[in-house]
């Protein structure tokens, strides 16, 4: 084997339960079987992860495998941007879609033989700068219904009579459609001057996917040192319905109702939250209207792809 004998594996103890301690347990196993030495980065809470990372780094870690889904990837960039770690994935998420969008398996053994391969690639982070805080986004940004979706998604977690995985995007996704209408946003793409826009949804992505599978921006790509900027426009509730499908395929981009724009840097202001990978993004105290920036960070963050070369 190419690469070191030890690599630290981060799960959140607290996500899945007995299921998910039993499935993490699993996992160790199997490195282990593989001949490598698992340091286990345990964290109770999200806001831990970051802490649990850098706290290995000091101890000279190279390689962490990421037990976990979009979200456990968007609470450990932090800690991982412009860093030496390579970063592995066994996805065992809701979405999973950033393995979606780098091709990476999601059955075990091969997101295994992936995660501790000797190949990497550098894949691109978006930055969100709101004031002086910052947050990282390997996925997809998005606001306006899209948001709403997330949210109501999350909170079906909490209802065990709901499916689990991605149908739980889809069934909240219907439940949002009553009470769909266009949101004000200010975007002023790279050096343009700002302009007043109304949409649906914006979606700003990195990757294409989002909402497990749904191919928002479906001509994004993880290392081009660009972002896709996505909206629906304002249309009427059948309207969107008959677009809202095609997400799936990609197709709706050819909708006349959807623009699609390719920049570095955008700078958006907006009444409503913002999303990323999953995970709603909280900027403290800051009232609305935001205003944020966002941009591209080349090749920041490196992932362990046997298909994607070095």
């Amino acid at each position: 084997m190419a690469v070191a004998q030890r690599i630290s594996v981060l799960v959140n103890s607290a996500a899945g339960g007995d299921r998910g301690l039993s499935r993490t347990k699993t996992l160790v196993a199997e490195l282990a079987d593989r001949g490598w030495t698992v340091d286990l980065l345990k964290t109770d809470s999200v806001d831990d992860v970051a802490v649990r990372i850098n706290e290995a780094r000091t101890l000279g870690m190279t390689r962490l495998v990421l037990a976990g889904g979009d979200g456990l990837i968007h609470h450990a960039l932090p800690a991982l941007v412009d860093s030496s770690v390579a970063v592995g994935i066994v996805p065992v998420g809701t979405g999973n879609d950033f393995c979606r969008g780098l091709g990476l398996p999601t059955k075990r053994t091969a997101a295994l033989d992936e995660a501790t391969g000797s190949a990497v690639k550098a894949v691109d982070v978006l930055r969100i700068a709101v004031g002086e805080q910052v947050r990282y986004v390997a996925t997809v940004l998005t606001s306006g219904f899209s948001g709403r979706v997330n949210r109501r998604a999350n909170e079906m977690i909490r209802r065990p009579w709901i499916p689990k995985g991605a149908s739980r995007y889809t069934i909240a996704t219907v439940a949002e459609l009553a009470s769909l209408e266009p949101v004000p946003f200010r975007l002023a793409f790279d050096d343009e001057p700002a302009i007043d826009h109304a949409a649906c949804l914006i979606a700003i992505g990195n990757t294409a996917f989002f909402g497990g599978g749904m191919a928002v921006c479906p001509d994004a790509v993880h290392d081009d040192g660009a972002m896709d900027v996505t909206t629906i426009e304002p249309v009427s509730k059948a309207t969107f319905v008959r677009v809202l499908p095609l997400v799936f395929s990609g197709r709706h981009v050819g909708h006349p109702d959807v623009t699609q724009r390719r920049c570095r840097r955008l700078v958006v202001t907006a009444d409503e939250p913002w999303w990323a990978d999953g995970e709603e993004l909280d900027f403290g105290d800051v009232t609305a209207p935001v205003e944020a920036t966002v941009s591209v960070l080349p090749g920041a963050l490196t992932v362990a792809c046997r298909s994607g070369g070095t």
